[in-house]
């Protein structure tokens, strides 16, 4: 069950690895088909993460060429394929975190695809979705936090942090800032620290767990 779809759409893709300059805007890429269980979400708004750069720079390994970089958008349900779900009819606002988002049209499977409540705009779906798991993975999946417990984070200001400190409502937090992200857990960083049965959850590039 589809609207009427174009066969083309826009989107920014790469054919090899490198620097932005290997980055190109096409107007040209046809609107992918859908497999069992996907849906066709038409992009209102895209997340532009830092793992992007780790695909177009050849940090993680691409798993075909041409490839559209993204991985999280929102926008509307514009196609339905075989066997999906009867509570994501066409036009559902959606949140999801796929693959290919820097797109006009993203296929994604069902099952990672999120109705947006009313009371949520579809811009602030697509901002606040990645972000906020990735701070329910550190509280909830690393470490489980626990009421009482303390807590500290790095860089306030930042999504996932903000979003950390929200869901930790009940729990006593401290704040610091880390300067150089990528000298967290390496070089015997843990090793230095003084402090006993300590916990240091992190995320991304340079960081890791350790306890003591």
């Amino acid at each position: 069950m589809t609207t009427q779809l174009p066969k083309t759409m826009k989107g920014v893709w790469i054919e090899k690895t490198g620097g932005t300059e290997v980055l190109q805007y096409r107007e040209d890429i046809p609107v992918p088909e859908l497999k069992d269980g996907e849906v066709l979400v038409k992009n209102e708004f895209i997340g532009v993460n830092y793992i992007d750069t780790y695909f177009r720079s050849g940090v993680y390994p691409l798993p075909h060429t041409p490839y559209i970089l993204g991985r999280e958008a929102s926008g509307t349900i514009a196609a339905l394929g075989p066997n999906t779900p009867s509570d994501l009819p066409l036009h559902t606002r959606v949140v999801y975190i796929g693959q290919s988002s820097y797109a006009e049209y993203t296929p994604v499977s069902a099952q990672t695809t999120v109705p947006i409540p009313d009371s949520i705009s579809t811009q602030t779906a697509a901002a606040a979705t990645l972000q906020a798991l990735t701070a329910l993975t550190l509280i909830r999946e690393a470490h489980p936090v626990q009421k009482g417990d303390w807590t500290a984070s790095s860089e306030e200001r930042e999504a996932s942090p903000a979003d950390a400190v929200q869901l930790r409502v009940h729990q006593r937090g401290i704040s610091t800032v880390f300067e150089g992200a990528m000298e967290v857990h390496r070089g015997g960083w843990t090793e230095r620290c003084d402090s006993r049965r300590v916990s240091s959850e992190g995320r991304g590039e340079g960081n890791g767990r350790h306890s003591e």
